[in-house]
Formats: structure tokens, C-alpha cells, sequence
């Protein structure tokens, strides 16, 4: 089959809780789209848009246009952009971020839970599994990030 380049866009929620955290403007929040590549994909994708189908229904769950290439460069430049502009917020705030990325999922959990069961086709209690594990490791990655992100003084060099 043919490769198909696929937009994975991000869930209306997920964009509602974007916008709550100020993301600036439509640009930046469409910087924050995944771009992936598939290879044979089986689904029922035309040369605009691309079905994603309830695996346990077969019924079309989404549909999603598809990117041009000109489209994929536009949205990997912002995206370096947008990147460049986090790398400058200070950590507490970005943990902040991460809190609420958690209570977000949280307090949406079934309604989250729903639509990966029914893009992935997995149980609805696995799938709240998945809300549960996301919130331990964005946890546990919050827990290393001052240690890991903090900075290393050096000695004098003794070469000089």
C-alpha cells in the first residue's frame, strides 16, 4: 500500500485545555499537532481526508484532512518556534502546566477514555488505565525534572 501522510489531530478537549494554559494563537495551537507517517494503512483514506474506524464497530469514528507537504514544513517551522518560546518558561510554571494537563485528563477521564476505546478499540476500563498511567508517569516525571534540569557547575579545568 501506498504511504499516507496523516494529520493526528488533537482532540477538541485537548485543545480546549491549550487554550486554558495560553497557548497564544491558532498558529502556535496548531504547532502542537502531531505530524506522523504511516505505511500500509488499511483504512478508508482518500487523497483529502483520512477515516479513522472503530475497530470494534468498523463504523468511521473521526475523519481527519490530510496535510500537503507544504503544509507538514509550515507546521514543523512553528512548532521550532513555539519549542524555542517553552524552553524559556521557568520550570515551576511548567510544572504548573503539567498539573493541570493532569487534573484536565482526570476530571475528562471517561469521556477521554471513551474515545481511545473506540480509536484503539480497547476496553473502556483498560482504556481508563491509560489515564491512569499517563498521570504516573507525568508525575514521576515531574517528581526528576529539578534534579535532572538543574545545572551543573564545573570545577576550574585544569587544562589551560
Amino acid at each position: 500500500m501506498l504511504g499516507v501522510q496523516l494529520r493526528a489531530t488533537l482532540t477538541s478537549r485537548s485543545r480546549l485545555f491549550l487554550r486554558n494554559q495560553h497557548v497564544r494563537d491558532s498558529q502556535s495551537l496548531n504547532a502542537a499537532t502531531t505530524v506522523v507517517s504511516f505505511r500500509g494503512l488499511s483504512s478508508s483514506s482518500t487523497a483529502n481526508k483520512l477515516s479513522v474506524d472503530d475497530p470494534y464497530t468498523g463504523e468511521v469514528f473521526f475523519e481527519t484532512p490530510l496535510l500537503s507537504a507544504s503544509e507538514v514544513r509550515d507546521l514543523s517551522a512553528k512548532s521550532k518556534s513555539v519549542q524555542r518560546e517553552w524552553k524559556t518558561v521557568p520550570l515551576e510554571k511548567r510544572i504548573q502546566v503539567c498539573e493541570g494537563f493532569i487534573r484536565y485528563f482526570k476530571d475528562n477521564e471517561t469521556q477521554v477514555a471513551t474515545e481511545i476505546s473506540k480509536q484503539m478499540g480497547k476496553p473502556l476500563a483498560h482504556a481508563i488505565g491509560e489515564i491512569g498511567g499517563l498521570e504516573e508517569r507525568t508525575r514521576a516525571l515531574m517528581d526528576l525534572a529539578p534534579k535532572a534540569l538543574e545545572d551543573i557547575v564545573l570545577g576550574e579545568s585544569p587544562v589551560r
